[in-house]
């Protein structure tokens, strides 16, 4: 008789540990399926923002390409004004040589008064 009620007494502090173990365990659950919902806006979140980034980087980068583009451009353009300046200088110095050379053959007269 004791057996038996040492028999039930152990049976029902099993039955109630194992019930508090499944409590736990389905508590442990549904904090990990809490957690896993709060999660899930932050990383849909994080994976916005990721591509809006990522987009913005993207124009950025057209951008500074384009600006690249058009600083190339304006050193072309101004090595092909010094390139012009120097003609232009060249071609002044030949006038005036002319210009002298002129004055020289025309003997000291305008040579703007002599016809071809």
């Amino acid at each position: 008789m004791v057996e038996q009620i040492i028999y039930t007494v152990l049976a029902a502090v099993l039955g109630w540990v194992s019930s508090k173990l499944m409590t736990r365990r389905e508590r442990a659950q549904q904090d990990l399926k809490l957690i896993n919902e709060s999660i899930n806006p932050l990383l849909q979140s994080v994976k916005d923002l990721t591509d809006h980034i990522s987009g913005m980087t993207d124009k950025l980068l057209d951008e500074q390409m384009q600006k690249l583009e058009l600083l190339k451009e304006k050193s072309e353009w101004l090595a092909e004004r010094i390139d012009l300046t120097g003609q232009v200088e060249k071609l002044n110095k030949e006038v005036a040589s002319l210009k002298r050379m002129i004055k020289k053959l025309t003997q000291g007269k305008d040579f703007t008064e002599i016809e071809a």
